[in-house]
């Protein structure tokens, strides 16, 4: 039996029966990056859409601001920080 490498998230139970499309990403929204090569990388959202069920986001990349595409499922809302 092969082993399944560890998984840097334990699974979302609230997201379970939930369908990507329901939830709401809006533009301006900041989120996380939870999948993929820029994983923990914090971003805010450009463009949402909900039909391809992709997103825009912007992530300071080489201290510019520069757009990647993203499903749904690799990121996640994060709460505004307030001071």
């Amino acid at each position: 039996m092969k082993a399944h490498p560890a998984t840097p998230y334990p699974p979302r139970p609230y997201l379970k029966g939930i369908s990507h499309k329901m939830i709401e990403i809006s533009q301006g929204q900041s989120v996380r990056i939870v999948e993929g090569p820029f994983t923990e990388y914090i971003g805010t959202v450009s463009q949402s859409n909900r039909e391809q069920k992709k997103v825009t986001v912007l992530i300071s990349y080489f201290g510019k601001a520069t757009p990647f595409v993203f499903d749904f499922r690799q990121v996640e809302k994060i709460a505004p920080f307030f001071t």
